[in-house]
């Protein structure tokens, strides 16, 4: 899986809900990515450093990961900040588009189904 850039992946996006409107199911997640800091080597880490909080938030804008799964194929891509806007405008305009491809739930057959299987069910006697 390797990570495209947003143009890339929002045209590959479309390609996967094409793939999927057929049969199949599309995945997307949307996670913030968190701002790592470097990694020390073991050998010179200290037992006695603290750990820094992970509820203090510094003012860095964190960039949000964004995957998506349809069968074996895997996309993602890495959203700055400063792209978000333009990048959600995007993303919104192909969900828009692709949305004819969900199916309607049918509540009436559910509903049918409900009243045949409590209709069924014997009375107990006193």
């Amino acid at each position: 899986m390797t990570i495209l850039d947003n143009d890339a992946f929002l045209t590959q996006l479309t390609r996967c809900f094409e793939k999927s409107k057929k049969a199949g199911t599309l995945y997307i997640t949307m996670k913030r990515q968190p701002v790592k800091p470097p990694k020390k080597s073991k050998k010179n880490a200290d037992k006695d450093t603290p750990m820094p909080d992970a509820s203090t938030d510094d003012d860095s804008e964190h960039p949000c990961l964004v995957r998506a799964v349809v069968k074996n194929t895997k996309i993602s891509t890495l959203v700055q900040a400063s792209d978000a806007d333009r990048f959600q405008f995007a993303y919104g305009n192909i969900i828009k588009v692709h949305m004819d491809s969900l199916k309607k739930k049918d509540r009436k057959a559910k509903a049918a189904l409900k009243k045949r299987t409590v209709a069924k069910k014997p009375k107990a006697t006193a």
